[in-house]
């Protein structure tokens, strides 16, 4: 969502960019404009109207806050540190803690809905187990379990 928001501020921030550049130019076309610090130009009208929008894009830089993304990642950093050393979400079976192994592990977790289990409610593990396999004349697995 902050990144769809981002993206419509860039927009917005281009279009009024654009607008007000044009404005600038109608303006000067229409006033006596001295040039007095920076002294004759020697830039095309293309030139002059990039430098224009891109004048205007660095005074309006505001309109996007950039510390709000840094916030935002320390935040999800932090987050994942804390479900790496939750003790609660210990597995048994591998004696290990949960790797976190993404810092955006917080929203997917956030956007779960529903939960899938069986009519008993518990949860049903899909536990599959590799028996054996023919490739041609190749055999692979454990030939005892095949044979019993």
């Amino acid at each position: 969502m902050v990144n769809r928001l981002v993206i419509y501020i860039v927009v917005t921030q281009s279009i009024m960019c654009t607008f007000m550049a044009i404005l600038s130019k109608v303006w000067q076309t229409n006033h006596e404009f001295d040039n007095y610090v920076l002294g004759p130009l020697e830039y095309s009208e293309r030139q002059t109207s990039i430098f224009r929008f891109f004048t205007y894009f660095l005074l309006l830089n505001t309109l996007l806050p950039i510390s709000l993304q840094v916030a935002l990642e320390v935040c999800k950093l932090v987050q994942a540190y804390y479900i790496d050393n939750d003790t609660l979400m210990f597995s048994w079976e591998r004696h290990q803690l949960v790797k976190c192994q993404s810092a955006s592990i917080v929203e997917d977790l956030g956007q779960v809905g529903y939960i899938f289990s069986d009519k008993t409610g518990t949860l049903t593990r899909n536990v599959m187990e590799f028996r054996y396999m023919l490739v041609g004349s190749e055999f692979y697995g454990n030939k005892q379990k095949f044979e019993k």
